[in-house]
């Protein structure tokens, strides 16, 4: 997924763990190379949703990643998104 947008806008990211027993608790970690862009704690459906300001990204395409630290039920998780985040000048 591709997403476009210009400087100093605020755009969404959403996770959602899935696992097959549990649901997953704790926070996820939302990350561009070594730019963290938020840490968000799990709702009671194992989702959550951060909104991220351009201006932490800066001009140019960005890859997103999502770390999920686990919890005493479900192991570690790492994603890497093909989302592509290209911030533009207005």
């Amino acid at each position: 997924m591709n997403r476009e947008v210009f400087i100093g806008d605020k755009f969404p990211l959403t996770a959602t763990i899935f696992t097959p027993k549990h649901i997953a608790t704790g926070p996820v970690i939302f990350k561009s190379g070594n730019i963290t862009l938020g840490v968000c704690r799990l709702d009671n459906e194992g989702s959550t949703t951060i909104m991220v300001n351009s201006n932490k990204l800066g001009i140019g395409v960005h890859s997103i990643q999502v770390f999920y630290p686990g919890d005493k039920k479900n192991r570690p998780s790492q994603y890497q998104f093909d989302f592509l985040v290209e911030v533009k000048s207005k």
